[in-house]
């Protein structure tokens, strides 16, 4: 998919991405939705936990927020 766009540190990252991506989509609702599309939405949920994942391990976050 779209890992190659995000920060992987490790083999887990990509499956505990994949999987938080997963639960995250199955609440949506857009199942019925066109295959183009649902990976489109599926890669943007990726790469943003990703990202996420890799600023909390830095210590990049914000509390304030």
């Amino acid at each position: 998919m779209i890992m190659n766009a995000a920060p992987i540190r490790d083999s887990g990252d990509e499956r505990e991405t994949a999987q938080a991506a997963a639960n995250l989509w199955s609440r949506f609702g857009y199942l019925d939705a066109r295959a183009d599309m649902l990976r489109m939405f599926v890669g943007a949920l990726e790469v943003g936990y990703m990202t996420a994942l890799s600023d909390v391990r830095d210590g990049n976050i914000n509390v304030e927020l």
